[in-house]
């Protein structure tokens, strides 16, 4: 019967409720992406950043978890800046010695 708990709250209660874990989720989920637009014509998925860099999707997740690589989530989907990933490869030489 735990349906019923929700006549409890009043309908202002309930927007003021999930409009607080709408901010939360959008917090977390937009946090440590950039707010940059990337153009489609330099947007890459994971799989193709990982074939061009030559490491796994795997390694790259791992990358993006740890901020060590730029990305961005647009509608839900990561993509990556392939200019940004030239770049960042080319300052970073030692992570990509296979390129």
């Amino acid at each position: 019967m735990s349906g019923n708990t929700l006549y409890a709250f009043s309908e202002e209660q309930l927007e003021r409720i999930f409009g607080r874990l709408l901010q939360k989720f959008n917090k977390t989920t937009l946090q440590s992406l950039p707010q940059k637009e990337i153009p489609e014509e330099d947007r890459l998925t994971q799989q193709q950043a990982a074939k061009m860099l030559n490491r796994s999707v795997q390694t790259l997740i791992k990358w993006k978890k740890k901020n060590k690589i730029p990305y961005y989530q647009i509608q839900g989907t990561i993509f990556y800046s392939k200019s940004e990933l030239l770049a960042y490869a080319k300052n970073h030489p030692k992570d990509f010695n296979r390129l």
